[in-house]
């Protein structure tokens, strides 16, 4: 520091003494100003330079700390990337993990759903094979019950007068046509025949099958059924072609008819038969042309040949309610001989013997006298 400065009192001036020592005091008051000026600038610079150290201490600090800073900023920086960097991983990991998740669960479902779809498959395959062995059974069943219901028709059929079971039962528009009575097995809602189904008419039965079987529970016990044979089937006889009025006797009276029978209720299936036995020689004995018979008989090998004979044929079995294998068989029994038209009308030789029109009368009234006799009933026996 420097010293204070002294006041130059100026003294009064007392002469020339006084004057230099004024002089002297001026100097020494310049001198000590340029002195304090010297130091003041001194100082001001002094003052400067420590301002501008300070000033360069605190750059150097402030450039120091904001490297510091950058520094720590980019470490963060860097944690920061690095955290999001693991926190990406994690997160495409996770998402990884979730799809392979998703996608075995998605197999697993369609996995079920398959193996559901199979089992549904299966059992509706069992199903089905079930349902067709139950068709079939049913159909099996069914077609043997049809089998069954024809063979007791079979059983059930009238016998012809030869002691062989006739034809099968037909209906009366096959009788009439001289056709075979077929049914088709497979529609099992059919109430018709074939071929009145194809000639779009009623099928009718007679009433034959039916008062043959219902004549069952009247048979003799330990006869069984009764069958209406000729008492000379065996024997050999001539057979010589006649006309149908020289065979048998056109005078024959009618005992009693089938319908009568019925509606009375007491009549043997024997009486039946008979009945449709004279009902038939009444017909054929109606006959005036023989060659119709003729053609009657051959129709029954070759039908179609003779329009004529095969209406006669369905009239006669019509009326005489009797199958068309049986009206041959009496045809053949009574001794009319299958010979077409235009041969001549000889006589030959065959293993039977001559037809005697007095032997067959005896038969004939044989017969009729074994109808008329009255056939015990079971509570009678």
């Amino acid at each position: 520091m420097s010293a204070p400065l002294k006041t130059n009192t100026p003294a009064p001036s007392t002469g020339k003494h006084d004057w230099v020592h004024v002089m002297m005091h001026d100097e020494l008051e310049v001198y000590d100003t340029k002195v304090g000026k010297h130091k003041q600038c001194w100082q001001v610079k002094k003052e400067v330079k420590e301002k501008e150290v300070r000033e360069h201490q605190q750059r150097e600090e402030a450039e120091c700390w904001v490297r510091e800073e950058a520094a720590c900023l980019k470490r963060e920086a860097a944690t920061i990337q690095r955290q999001e960097e693991h926190q990406e991983r994690e997160a495409d990991m996770c998402w990884e993990a979730a799809i392979k998740k998703a996608m075995e669960m998605v197999e697993k479902r369609a996995q079920e759903d398959m193996e559901e779809k199979q089992a549904e498959v299966v059992r509706k395959i069992q199903a089905a094979e079930e349902m067709a062995r139950q068709q079939e059974e049913a159909e099996a069943s069914n077609k043997k019950l049809v089998m069954m219901k024809r063979q007791a028709r079979k059983e059930n059929m009238v016998a012809g007068p030869s002691g062989m079971p006739g034809p099968g039962p037909r209906c009366v528009q096959c009788t009439r046509m001289g056709a075979e009575c077929k049914w088709d097995l497979e529609n099992k809602h059919q109430h018709a025949c074939m071929q009145c189904v194809r000639d779009k008419e009623k099928c009718e039965w007679l009433e034959v099958v039916e008062s043959a079987s219902g004549s069952r529970s009247r048979d003799v016990k330990g006869k069984g059924k009764v069958v209406v044979t000729s008492p000379r089937a065996g024997e050999k006889r001539k057979h010589i072609k006649k006309s149908a009025v020289k065979v048998i006797n056109s005078n024959i009276k009618i005992i009693a008819r089938p319908s009568d029978v019925s509606r009375s209720g007491s009549g043997h299936a024997l009486l039946q038969h008979m009945d449709h036995l004279i009902l038939a020689v009444e017909n054929l004995t109606e006959c005036q042309d023989h060659v119709q018979l003729q053609s009657l008989i051959q129709s029954k090998d070759q039908p179609g040949l003779d329009t004529e004979a095969q209406w006669y044929m369905a009239s006669a079995c019509a009326a005489s309610r009797m199958a068309v294998g049986t009206l041959m068989d009496e045809c053949n029994f009574l001794g009319f001989k299958r010979v077409g038209p235009g041969e001549e009308e000889e006589e030959e030789e065959t293993d039977m013997e001559a037809v005697n029109q007095e032997v067959v009368e005896q038969e004939v009234a044989k017969l009729q006298k074994e109808v008329l006799e009255p056939w015990p009933l079971d509570n009678e026996m």
